[in-house]
């Protein structure tokens, strides 16, 4: 005799009710749950006999299907994918060729672009309503190899793809060293190969122009940020988080620009603003003698290392740290 089953499906929410338990579960727009539940409910078995406990009409009317034939495919198909619940849950993931056509163009355009981010811009571009992501990541799949390496390929030639930047930054600051003038024709010509224009070029210049106008306006006190041009304010957030060891990688993205501007707008405007603000930190300074000591001191237990500076005349602590 067939054991006790009663179910509840709301738009929200998969009740379960059982002799000896309850499950409650999301009712997902995919229906995944709602497919591994019925095939968990048919996996149920009796430890005497091991027949199932639930029949495949039971589980039916329990999930709401039309009829016994719904769960008897789930419990088909799970058999055929090897009882593994992944394989089987992917497996209807069916996509047209359409799909996979707007999924393979979009590629072209962002070859790193997120599944979530195709699904949106395939949605748009196709105008539905009914994709989801896994149904683009089972169109990522048929999506030929040929078209991602030719992809690749353009992206690599064009400057976009920096597989190996660090062992070629490596050899061309070798080249500097060596102070030959044909390794630095070499080495700048190897940079601007890659996209990377030299400190100094025409776009540089224009950069720095607009970071030398500021200066006023960041070194007057009380000054208002709204005399500043949004360009300027972005330089001044970009060379802060560059000071609290944000990377130029990190930075660059976050401003919706490249490194190479992250990297003119932080070093150009440290170039405009530090020969105002040395003079000032200088002028008026008078060289003295340090006295600095340390010592290995032990406090509840723990060793922790002190170190002073003391003003040679006064005696005074300048600085320590614990």
């Amino acid at each position: 005799m067939a054991a006790l089953l009663q179910g509840c499906c709301s738009e929200t929410t998969l009740t379960m009710t059982t002799e000896f338990g309850q499950w409650e579960l999301p009712n997902d727009k995919d229906k995944h749950n709602q497919k591994s539940l019925s095939v968990f409910l048919r996996a149920c078995c009796d430890p005497q006999s091991g027949k199932s406990l639930f029949t495949f009409q039971q589980i039916a009317d329990a999930l709401g299907y039309n009829a016994r034939q719904d769960p008897d495919n789930f419990w088909r198909e799970f058999n055929a994918c090897g009882k593994q619940f992944r394989d089987f849950l992917h497996r209807k993931m069916k996509v047209d060729d359409s799909v996979v056509d707007a999924v393979t163009g979009e590629l072209r355009k962002d070859l790193l672009a997120s599944a979530p981010t195709l699904c949106e811009r395939v949605s748009q571009k196709l105008g539905r309503t009914d994709l989801t992501d896994a149904n683009i990541r089972a169109a990522l799949e048929k999506v030929p190899c040929s078209v991602v390496r030719q992809q690749m390929r353009t992206e690599w030639e064009a400057g976009m793809w920096h597989p190996k930047e660090g062992k070629l930054l490596e050899a061309i600051f070798q080249e500097w060293t060596d102070r030959t003038p044909r390794g630095t024709e070499t080495s700048i010509a190897q940079l601007e190969a890659l996209g990377t224009p030299m400190p100094g070029a025409a776009c540089d210049d224009v950069v720095q122009r607009q970071q030398e106008h500021a200066v006023g306006g960041l070194l007057t006190p009380h000054a208002l940020v709204s005399g500043l041009s949004s360009t300027v304010r972005m330089m001044v957030v970009a060379l802060t988080l560059y000071f609290w060891n944000v990377p130029l990688s990190r930075i660059a993205p976050w401003l919706g620009m490249s490194k190479t501007t992250a990297y003119n707008w932080v070093i150009g405007l440290a170039v405009a603003l530090y020969p105002l603000i040395q003079g000032w930190i200088t002028e008026g300074v008078t060289g003295c003698h340090l006295l600095i000591d340390e010592k290995w001191v032990k406090i509840k237990g723990c060793w922790w290392f002190w170190c002073a500076a003391l003003d040679d005349k006064t005696g005074l602590p300048v600085l320590t740290r614990l």
